[in-house]
């Protein structure tokens, strides 16, 4: 009988250790979730800020303004509006 109970003992210390390990991780669904929307809310308000720049950029040498005044009004580095104009180019 000592065996027996000693043996159950074990069994549910190593399940009791088990249930606790388990539930410091456990998965916070909505937590998740929570996350992947603000994720996917950055994502779209950083796309739409580079495509109103990009808009912005277009207007403005519609108009003939060089580089440096471009990137001077917008408050942009000349170097990052020149990367913008390249890939501007290259999907027309």
């Amino acid at each position: 009988m000592r065996d027996a109970k000693q043996n159950k003992s074990i069994v549910s210390q190593f399940f009791a250790e088990v249930v606790k390990k388990v539930s410091i991780y456990e998965y916070d669904e909505e937590k998740h979730m929570r996350q992947e929307r603000e994720a996917a809310w950055e994502d779209g308000k950083k796309e739409g800020m580079e495509q109103l720049l990009l808009s912005k950029i277009k207007r403005k040498l519609a108009k003939g303004k060089t580089i440096p005044e471009i990137a001077d009004e917008l408050e942009e580095t000349e170097e990052r509006i020149s990367e913008l104009i390249d890939e501007m180019n290259k999907e027309q």
